[in-house]
């Protein structure tokens, strides 16, 4: 389960932001995850309630959003969402570049 090391790598993020703002504790993280980047958003909450146990972020409030993917063809230059990961473009049927949607951010930190 790669998730706990995501997370444990969350946590030192949250860590020195806390430490840059003078701050003790986290009380909401919100994460973009890519369907395509292989991390399982349910897995994620877990890693992050256990990884959280009686550390700054216990309690914590981990709301996931997930990002749909979107990939460019090389060939036709057309956007398309792709129906799995090989990318197959809908239009040409060569390989797709992925855009977004592969991708694992955190996109807000609310410490106190």
């Amino acid at each position: 389960m790669h998730e706990l090391s995501l997370i444990r790598e969350l946590f030192s993020i949250m860590e020195e932001e806390m430490k840059k703002y003078g701050k003790e504790r986290v009380k909401k993280v919100k994460l973009k995850i890519g369907r395509f980047s292989g991390a399982v958003p349910e897995y994620m909450r877990e890693a992050f309630q256990f990884y959280s146990i009686n550390t700054f972020a216990e309690g914590a409030e981990l709301e996931v959003e997930i990002e749909e993917p979107t990939a460019i063809c090389p060939i036709c230059k057309i956007v398309f969402k792709p129906s799995d990961i090989l990318l197959v473009c809908p239009n040409c049927g060569k390989g797709g570049k992925l855009e977004k949607g592969g991708e694992l951010i955190l996109e807000s930190l609310e410490i106190v």
